[in-house]
């Protein structure tokens, strides 16, 4: 199978998009310290860590700039 086969077909604000990677993170904020005199750290929870998405997409076809512009529009606008 070629890479081209393995994209997944998708779309962002109704610009299509051919999806290769994806990846997430999150979790919870710590802050771990030392204690003089302490053998074992403390460990102190901030609440929730900022969801972070990554993904890597390509537009493809003959229109492939009118898509690439209309994708950028719709990455920038608000909301």
């Amino acid at each position: 199978m070629t890479w081209l086969e393995r994209l997944r077909e998708g779309s962002f604000r109704g610009v299509p998009v051919h999806t290769a990677r994806r990846a997430g993170s999150g979790g919870k904020r710590l802050q771990v310290d030392s204690i003089p005199g302490e053998d074992a750290p403390v460990v102190e929870e901030f609440g929730l860590a900022p969801r972070r998405f990554t993904y890597e997409c390509y537009v493809l076809g003959a229109d492939y700039d009118q898509l690439r512009d209309r994708l950028l529009e719709a990455i920038e606008e608000k909301g």
